[in-house]
C-alpha cells in the first residue's frame, strides 16, 4: 500500500475535508460518535481550533486514515501533541482503513518522529484497548508508556427486553418491574426528539442537568456556555445524520427527566442525563434509562456504554468495566511525574 500523508492546521481546511472524513469514519465499525466530524468539527471550532495538527493519510488519493491532534504547551513549558476532543469526549482515537491500520500508524509515528524539535510528548488519552496507537514500536531513544485510565461500564443486551429483565436476581428484577409500571402510569410520557422539537428538548437536558448538580451545590459542566453551544451543534448533526437519541420525560405536563445519548455500530452511548430533584421520589432519572435500554433492544443493538465513571448506579444495572488507556511517547527524557 502505497501512502502519502498531509496535515492540516486550519478549522477551514478540516472542514473541506468533512465529506471524507464522513465517508471514512463510516466505514470504519470500530469508531464511536466521538471520532466523527459532526463532533470534532464542533470541538475544534469551540475549544482549540488555532494549534491543530490534523494529519491525513492517502491512498491512491482515498483518505485511509485521520489522525485529529492538536498542540498546547503546559505551564511546564512542555509542548504536547494531544488528539482532538480531549475533556468531552469518553473515547480518543484516530481513525483508519479497517486493514490499514498497522501502516498508518507507523508512517503517522514516523512523520512526527522527523519533526520531533516541534514537539516533547505526544499524551493519547482515553484510547480504547483496541487503539491501533497502543500497537506503535518505538525505535531506540524513543520512550513509550501505557497504562490504564478511567473505565467505562458497558451493558452486554440481550435480544429481548424479557431476556433483559431475566438476567437480574429476584430483587432488582423487582425493582425494575416496579419502573416499569411506572412509566405506564397516567401522565407520564417519554418522547425522543426531532427537528421541531430539537432546541426544546436539549434546553430542557440543560436546565434538569443543572438543576440536579444545583442540589449539590455544584454548578455542573453544562452551566458553561461554550459547552451547551457545542453540544447543540453536536446535537444538531446527529440528528440529521440519526445518531442521536435525545430523549424527554414529563410527569403530569411538567419536565422529569432528559437523556442525551448517541447510537453507532451497534451501540447506544449514555452521554448525559439529568432529572427533575422535586421528582425523586418518582424515580425519573432510573425511569427514563430503562425506556431507553428497552429502546436500544428493540433497536436491535448489542451493547449500551455508559461511558467514563465507576458510579455505583450503573453496576446495578448489571454493568461491565471496558478500561481506557493513555500513551505517552517522548524523545527524551521527559517525566510526567514532575508535570
Amino acid at each position: 500500500m502505497k501512502l502519502s500523508i498531509d496535515e492540516i492546521n486550519s478549522p477551514d481546511g478540516l472542514c473541506a475535508l468533512k465529506s471524507e472524513w464522513a465517508g471514512l469514519w463510516k466505514r470504519c465499525p470500530s469508531s464511536t460518535p466521538f471520532q466523527s466530524p459532526w463532533w470534532l468539527l464542533p470541538w475544534c471550532g469551540h475549544f482549540s481550533g488555532r494549534n491543530l495538527r490534523v494529519f491525513v493519510i492517502r491512498s491512491e488519493g482515498r483518505v485511509v486514515c485521520i489522525a485529529p491532534l492538536y498542540g498546547h504547551t503546559g505551564e511546564d513549558g512542555a509542548r504536547g501533541l494531544y488528539i482532538a476532543g480531549n475533556g468531552v469526549s469518553d473515547y480518543l482515537d484516530i481513525i483508519a482503513e479497517p486493514g490499514s491500520e498497522g501502516a498508518c500508524v507507523r508512517l503517522l509515528f514516523d512523520t512526527l518522529l522527523d519533526d520531533k524539535e516541534s514537539w516533547d510528548i505526544c499524551d493519547f488519552q482515553e484510547l480504547r484497548p483496541s487503539s491501533p496507537l497502543l500497537s506503535v514500536y518505538m525505535p531506540e531513544g524513543v520512550f513509550r508508556r501505557a497504562f490504564q485510565m478511567d473505565a467505562c461500564p458497558v451493558i452486554d443486551l440481550p435480544g429481548s427486553s424479557g431476556n433483559f429483565y431475566s438476567s437480574f436476581s429476584t430483587r432488582p428484577r423487582k425493582r425494575l418491574r416496579y419502573l416499569k409500571n411506572c412509566l405506564k402510569r397516567p401522565g407520564v410520557s417519554i418522547d425522543a426528539a426531532n427537528k421541531d422539537t430539537l432546541k426544546e428538548y436539549i434546553d430542557c437536558l440543560f436546565k434538569l442537568h443543572c438543576s440536579r448538580w444545583e442540589t449539590k451545590g455544584q454548578a455542573g459542566v453544562l452551566s458553561d456556555e461554550s459547552l451547551r453551544s457545542f453540544n447543540r451543534r453536536v446535537a444538531e448533526g446527529f440528528l440529521e445524520e440519526g445518531l442521536l437519541r435525545l430523549y424527554r420525560m414529563r410527569i403530569g405536563g411538567t419536565d422529569a427527566a432528559a437523556l442525551y445519548s448517541f447510537v453507532w455500530a451497534g451501540r447506544k452511548y449514555f452521554y448525559l442525563c439529568g432529572f427533575n430533584p422535586e421528582l425523586k421520589s418518582l424515580s425519573p432519572g432510573r425511569s427514563i434509562f430503562l425506556h431507553a435500554i428497552e429502546e436500544a433492544i428493540r433497536e436491535g443493538l448489542r451493547e449500551a456504554d455508559l461511558l467514563r465513571g465507576r458510579e455505583g448506579h450503573k453496576y446495578r444495572w448489571g454493568a461491565r468495566d471496558r478500561l481506557n488507556y493513555r500513551l505517552t511517547i517522548t524523545h527524551q527524557s521527559f517525566s510526567l511525574e514532575a508535570r
